[in-house]
């Protein structure tokens, strides 16, 4: 008996959902502002004006994550420098978080060396798929307080801490760390 056309069938089934719910996390993505009235069209165009704004002005992007969000960050940083011609820098080096974190706590892992780096004018983009993470709020904590301009890109709950912190906050509507 040949078993191989079920376990195409099986296969081409998982293929066929993942996509699915990759389509639907995509769908589902929306953004808000403090003062909202921007749709996600309108926020993604605000963003890319506000990295313009950065460029010109000589400022730099930080982008901090953790886990899969710190290789979306590391990605990222690499696409804004190459293409952009933007300063973008992650603090995602695995020694350096370990050496923040033994001297001032997971919390901090970002936020001290933001307090070194950032300035007025920079942009922090923080992701987070829960949106609960301690060292990302800390991080946008200090480079609002350094009058830095925020991205945020979340998932999991709407009402997510990260999803209200900054200037442009995205989420995707899934729970799936995957498509988040």
């Amino acid at each position: 008996m040949d078993r191989k056309p079920v376990e195409l069938d099986y296969r081409i089934g998982l293929v066929a959902e993942y996509v699915r719910k990759t389509r639907e996390a995509i769908d589902s993505v929306c953004a808000n502002t403090p003062a909202s009235g921007l749709s996600y069209h309108e926020a993604v165009f605000a963003v890319i004006k506000l990295l313009a704004d950065c460029k010109q002005a000589g400022s730099q992007v930080f982008l901090v994550g953790n886990g899969g969000s710190a290789a979306i960050c590391s990605e990222l940083a690499a696409r804004l420098v190459k293409f952009a011609k933007l300063r973008a820098v992650t603090f995602n080096d695995f020694v350096s978080m370990a050496g923040m974190a033994n001297d001032f706590g997971w919390s901090q892992v970002f936020a001290e060396p933001l307090r070194i780096h950032a300035q007025a004018g920079d942009i922090l983009i923080a992701i987070s798929s829960s949106g609960q993470s301690p060292n990302i709020h800390e991080a946008v904590k200090v480079t609002r307080e350094l009058d830095c301009r925020v991205v945020t890109l979340t998932g999991f709950a709407p009402d997510n801490p990260l999803c209200a912190m900054g200037d442009f906050n995205f989420h995707v509507n899934s729970t799936s760390y995957r498509h988040v």
